[in-house]
């Protein structure tokens, strides 16, 4: 089987199966010394690895009890972000936050 092509620039394809999380700590183990002898920031930390492996819950009662809390639809989360930042300048040429025809 012969990895797919992709366009100049384009991401790279999205793994099949999920790294695990030893072989992210390694590799964050690594980036750290990375920089160290580079001086440049690496892409992945022992920290970042750290908390991307972690399985974190969190109870949200106190704060929908006490501060008014709501969770919303990630949806309208991520277009809430989204209008801010281009709002702000952040965002530069970006077309259209929302991906519905």
């Amino acid at each position: 089987m012969r990895p797919r092509a992709t366009r100049p620039g384009a991401a790279p394809a999205t793994p099949a199966r999920p790294t695990p999380a030893w072989i992210l700590r390694v590799l964050g183990t690594f980036g750290a010394l990375q920089g160290r002898l580079t001086g440049r920031q690496p892409v992945l930390t022992p920290e970042a690895a750290l908390m991307v492996t972690r399985d974190v819950s969190c109870d949200s009662s106190k704060a929908m009890r006490e501060l008014d809390y709501r969770a919303v639809p990630l949806g309208e989360m991520v277009r809430d972000c989204v209008a801010w930042l281009a709002m702000e300048g952040l965002l530069g040429a970006v077309e259209s936050a929302d991906p519905r025809p």
